[in-house]
């Protein structure tokens, strides 16, 4: 019996000293698409990155090389009521919209756009978003969403400029909304207009206030 057990004692120290193993396995080549698409929106953009992998070299490292991180062959459509508007390929790095700094290169930041004088959505539309990728002979991928409509605030009244915001210490106040049946998440912002008076002079200021963001709709 004590042998036995030194022997498998013995096993298992070699087999958890072992470092023979593969980390990766090569993969399938995937895009990785973002997007957020607003009715009030001048330009509408995608981001299109690739996914990476290389047992030879760190992500961190990957996320620094732009030819790991974007693709040079990609299309992206959009497809509208039956219209298909191809997007522009830009650096927004450019235009003054570089990346957030992190461990993904900042520069360049390449995105595809599309400007709503062309695109013109509006609420309720339903969009289709079509990417291709030839480099890597990527059939085209498809993502599709419907267009939230806007939420309309039912208390306190929209337009009541009268209204007076409680702001008592632990008070509580009832902030009520109808939303679009395909919202699930909300930001809700209030704008705290402020009169402030110092020698006889009127100034006036507005304050944006952020409540909650991504709250989600659970009813």
């Amino acid at each position: 019996m004590v042998i036995r057990i030194c022997s498998f004692l013995l096993l298992l120290a070699l087999i958890s000293c072992s470092t023979d193993f593969q980390l990766t396995t090569g993969g399938k080549q995937l895009p990785i698409v973002y997007s957020i698409l607003r009715v009030d929106d001048e330009y509408h953009y995608v981001r299109v990155e690739r996914l990476f992998v290389d047992e030879d070299l760190s992500p961190i490292e990957l996320a620094e090389d732009s030819n790991s991180v974007f693709y040079d062959q990609a299309s992206v459509r959009v497809l509208r009521g039956g219209q298909a508007f191809e997007l522009e390929k830009i650096d927004a790095s450019e235009i003054g919209m570089p990346r957030d700094s992190g461990v993904f290169l900042s520069e360049p930041n390449f995105l595809y756009r599309i400007s709503d004088d062309e695109l013109q959505l509006s609420d309720e539309d339903f969009i289709i978003v079509e990417v291709s990728v030839v480099e890597d002979s990527i059939d085209t991928a498809s993502a599709s969403v419907p267009i939230v409509g806007k939420s309309v605030l039912t208390r306190p009244r929209e337009g009541n400029e009268d209204f007076k915001f409680p702001l008592a210490p632990n008070g509580s106040y009832l902030i009520q909304w109808d939303g679009d049946e395909d919202a699930s998440f909300f930001d809700l912002y209030l704008d705290i207009h402020i009169r402030e008076i110092q020698n006889g002079n009127i100034e006036k200021k507005v304050l944006e206030w952020p409540v909650v963001t991504a709250w989600k709709n659970d009813q």
